[in-house]
């Protein structure tokens, strides 16, 4: 992630049910944030915590820049789809 002008940005992240799949559940499952001043062409990463996603489930993530500071926010990325594999 880079900012133009230079400035020091974190990876906001956003995990919800596939509303495809209601049965599954609905909405907002975690949010979180890599806040490790992301540096350029350096991948964002964060850890969903134990116990908040189910085998099998099917999910939906998105993430977008924030500058530190939180006074500029990116767009959200497009949806990406995933199933669970707790296995691993």
């Amino acid at each position: 992630m880079y900012h133009q002008f230079g400035f020091s940005l974190n990876a906001a992240f956003e995990v919800a049910h596939d509303p495809d799949v209601p049965e599954q559940g609905t909405g907002v499952i975690w949010t979180g944030e890599d806040q490790r001043d992301i540096v350029p062409a350096t991948p964002a990463k964060v850890t969903v915590p134990g116990g908040a996603l189910e085998d099998g489930w099917q999910i939906r993530w998105r993430v977008r820049a924030e500058t530190v500071d939180g006074l500029l926010v990116g767009e959200w990325s497009e949806w990406q789809e995933a199933t669970v594999d707790t296995t691993e």
